[in-house]
C-alpha cells in the first residue's frame, strides 16, 4: 500500500519539477485541457482515455509497449509493485508555448495483468504572473486568517467577491480499479480529490491553498497552505 501511495504522490512531486519561467496565458488551451480533464474518469482503459484526449484520431496515439497498450506520451515514472504495473505520463500544451498547461496521468494494471486503467489525473495550469501560477480572481480580505480544516464555504467568506475564482490545479487519485474488493478492504488503494488555488494577500504576497474533498461530509476542506513571496 505504501508503494501505491508513493507512486500516486509522485504526480504531485513531478508537478514541482516543472516550475515554469515566463509563460503565455492560453485561455483556449486551458479550456480544452479542462474539458479533457473533466471527461476523463478513473477506471477508464487506455483506449477510452485516448478517445477523450484525441477524438477520432485516437488510434494513432496508441502503441504497444511490453505487451500493453499505452499512450504515445513521455513516461515520467514506471514501476511494478507486487505484479501491479504502473505508469505516469504527461500531456503538455500542444502549442509548445512554454507549456502553460500540463495534464499528468497515472495508469495501473490489476495484479499480473497487461491492461492499464486510469487511476490518477492531475491538471496544472500556469500563467504569465508574478507567481507563475494561474492566480485566483479573488483576494483574501484584510486581516483574514486561514486554518486547516476550514470548509470551502468558510474560505469563500474570507475572500472578496463570491466563489473561489480560478484554480491552478485539480487532482483525482483513485486506484480502486487496480485492486480486487478483498485488496481494497485490506487498504491496498487510495481514493481522494484535491484542488489548489493562489489568492493574493497584499502587494507581492500570495497564499497557496490546497483543499481536499471530504467524502463523508461531501465538501472540500483546507488541507494545506503556504505563503508565496515575489520580488518587488
Amino acid at each position: 500500500m505504501k508503494r501505491i501511495m508513493i507512486l500516486s504522490l509522485c504526480l504531485v512531486l513531478l508537478l514541482g519539477l516543472f516550475v515554469p519561467g515566463t509563460v503565455f496565458a492560453a485561455t483556449k488551451t486551458e479550456a480544452l485541457a479542462t474539458k479533457r480533464y473533466k471527461g476523463l474518469k478513473t477506471g477508464m482503459t487506455v483506449e477510452q482515455v485516448a478517445k477523450i484526449l484525441y477524438g477520432k484520431s485516437y488510434k494513432q496515439q496508441l502503441k504497444t509497449r511490453k505487451g500493453s497498450t499505452v499512450l504515445k506520451l513521455p513516461i515520467n515514472v514506471e514501476d511494478n509493485s507486487d505484479g501491479h504495473k504502473q505508469l505516469i505520463q504527461t500531456m503538455e500544451d500542444e502549442t509548445k508555448q512554454s507549456s502553460p498547461v500540463r495534464l499528468m496521468l497515472q495508469f495501473m494494471t490489476k495484479q499480473k495483468s497487461t491492461s492499464y486503467r486510469l487511476t490518477t489525473k492531475v491538471l496544472f495550469i500556469e500563467r504569465k504572473t508574478q507567481t507563475t501560477y494561474r492566480e485566483s480572481t479573488r483576494t483574501l480580505v484584510k486581516g483574514a486568517t486561514l486554518k486547516k480544516g476550514m470548509t470551502e464555504k468558510q474560505l469563500d467568506a474570507k475572500l472578496t467577491g463570491k466563489g473561489l475564482g480560478n484554480w491552478t490545479m485539480l487532482g483525482r487519485f483513485d486506484t480502486t480499479s487496480a485492486y480486487t474488493k478483498a485488496e481494497q478492504k485490506n487498504g491496498y488503494s487510495v481514493d481522494f480529490q484535491v484542488k489548489q488555488y493562489v489568492f493574493k494577500v497584499m502587494n507581492n504576497k500570495w497564499k497557496y491553498v490546497e483543499l481536499m474533498y471530504d467524502e463523508q461530509a461531501k465538501i472540500y476542506k483546507i488541507s494545506d497552505m503556504r505563503t508565496i513571496k515575489t520580488k518587488d
